[in-house]
């Protein structure tokens, strides 16, 4: 399990051993995870919404750069 397979060589990514392989699948998974989370909470955005917590960071981000154009 910890030879380099021939399909990895040939997509570019040469893994030395199956753990990284696998750190590597678990990072982009949780990636993925964390954007699937933000794309379905399109709905839940209100007046005042950058006051409701860590969820609505960006929307804290977006209230500053309107007040201090």
């Amino acid at each position: 399990m910890n030879r380099i397979t021939r399909d990895d060589t040939e997509h570019g990514v040469e893994y030395v051993r199956a753990d990284e392989a696998q750190a590597e699948v678990d990072r982009l998974n949780k990636a993925l995870t964390w954007e699937q989370n933000r794309s379905e909470r399109i709905g839940t955005h209100g007046p005042g919404c950058h006051l409701w917590g860590d969820r609505h960071y960006e929307c804290l981000l977006r209230k500053f750069n309107e007040e201090s154009a």
